[in-house]
């Protein structure tokens, strides 16, 4: 099979997939009356516009690249009669990065302007054309990808990573090993380089610096690959199993944490750009998607993350399970009517706490805070005002909510809980309804309803550097 049929069938071959958080997947529909059979979306940018590629009806036509608006609108685009062309990444100008191949091969590296003007990348030092694949590009214009290069001591050229950035081509070699292939992926406004070794099968993150961290997925037979980073540290990739089925995770770069991204029934599960409000792109065999974490709207317009209920934890529980920043306001939201329990791991604490106004009577609720062994008494908290820990917390509840309050389970903007946290990591706990309090505890809050939020550390799924 030649390299273009190889690359043709896996495009087709790609499947969905969802997080193990709430949010929703907008369908990328194929634009009618041109042919197109389907389409792989792969880049997003903060805007929401997408590249990738269509696949058309004929199969004698080659596969064009596409820049996508989030009003549905497209832009098909080619690099040349003949030649697949697939945009691999969009930056947030709207320039598109990928590449083209033919029945031979790679033909070329490319950057397609916002105004529809297409450029071949090249080598500043030879002028040569870079035959691979560039994918990554962040705002100040540095693109990334992978090239041949001749190493001294082996007979063909191997595989290089680059960095093309103010008119110079940086090379990004295995640490210690030229010989060794590797491919860059993704690249933050940071210099932060993501990508992965066909050699030795591992996922990389590559520090401004130069500083290697490689990660390998336990479950991984053939190899691990990180596709994207977006400017939080949270990157995409995926990995193949013994059946050679792909699945996707998405991996905080802070915390070493993965997040499977999984759709029941897929059998093979691939996802590529991701953006700075956690947007990341899906491509399927039923079609592809864009995934927007949270639900229904918080107070200042942002997301509500819900707990999901996958079936694999007993009943009451249900996991969040999303990247958090210092600082940033998250708002969550239980899905439990009166009594729940908040459980996170990967080293994030408790910064603060934001509760929803028109519930608790007089806009006040009671706070208690852990002290080593048991809850105690703590203060009271205004509806609607950012209460701030004097330090940061693992762990609180709060108290205040009437049994006749109305709050519906079923309803996702029920209770919207604003919270931020002490540092970066990933927010994965897991939410746990509660029993009834004791009769003394019961008797010092007179009476009220409860809703009850304790964070605590669990163990979660680390990566192999």
């Amino acid at each position: 099979m030649t390299n273009f049929a190889r690359h043709a069938a896996l495009v087709a071959a790609l499947s969905t997939s969802t997080a193990a958080y709430a949010g929703t997947l907008t369908v990328i529909a194929p634009p009618s009356g041109l042919g197109i059979a389907s389409v792989a979306a792969l880049g997003i940018n903060n805007a929401g516009w997408t590249s990738g590629s269509v696949l058309y009806t004929d199969p004698a036509r080659a596969g064009d690249g596409f820049l996508r608006a989030p009003d549905g609108t497209y832009s098909i685009f080619s690099g040349g009669p003949g030649l697949f062309t697939q945009g691999r990444a969009v930056s947030n100008s709207n320039d598109v990065i990928g590449y083209t191949s033919d029945a031979s091969g790679f033909t070329g590296e490319f950057r397609r302007a916002a105004d529809g003007s297409f450029t071949f990348l090249t080598n500043p030092s030879t002028g040569a054309r870079l035959l691979g694949i560039a994918q990554g590009v962040n705002d100040s214009g540095g693109i990334v990808g992978n090239y041949p290069v001749t190493v001294p001591g082996f007979g063909t050229p191997r595989n290089h990573g680059f960095l093309l950035s103010g008119g110079a081509l940086t090379d990004i070699a295995y640490p210690g090993q030229p010989g060794y292939s590797i491919s860059a992926r993704g690249i933050a406004n940071d210099g932060t380089i993501v990508g992965f070794s066909g050699r030795t099968g591992q996922a990389f993150v590559r520090s401004s610096a130069g500083a290697f961290t490689f990660i390998t997925r336990p479950e991984a037979t053939n190899y691990t690959v990180l596709t994207s980073i977006n400017n939080l540290g949270i990157a995409m990739g995926g990995y193949d199993d013994a059946a050679a089925n792909g699945h996707a995770f998405q991996y905080n770069t802070h915390t070493g944490i993965f997040t499977d991204v999984v759709i029941p029934g897929a059998t093979s599960v691939q996802t590529f750009g991701i953006n700075d409000s956690g947007q990341y792109t899906v491509s399927s065999d039923v079609g592809s998607f864009i995934y927007t974490p949270g639900g229904p709207s918080a107070p200042d317009g942002s997301n509500v993350f819900l707990p999901v209920d996958d079936g694999s934890a007993p009943d009451g529980v249900a996991d969040f399970n999303f990247g958090v920043v210092a600082g940033q306001t998250y708002y969550i939201d239980p899905s439990f009517a009166r009594g729940f329990e908040y459980l996170s791991g990967a080293n994030v604490d408790f910064a603060s706490v934001t509760l929803p106004v028109g519930v608790a009577p007089g806009d006040s609720y009671t706070l208690a805070l852990w002290n080593g062994t048991s809850y105690h008494y703590a203060g009271t908290i205004a509806a609607g005002v950012a209460y701030n820990f004097a330090g940061a917390v693992d762990r609180f509840r709060i108290y205040g909510i009437p049994a006749g309050a109305g709050i519906d389970a079923a309803n996702p903007g029920g209770f919207v809980t604003g919270v931020t946290f002490s540092g970066p990591g990933q927010f994965n706990g897991q939410q746990i309804s509660l029993v009834p309090e004791p009769a003394n505890w019961a008797l010092m809050i007179g009476g009220f309803g409860l809703a009850g939020m304790a964070a605590r550390r669990r163990k979660a799924r680390t990566a192999i550097a």
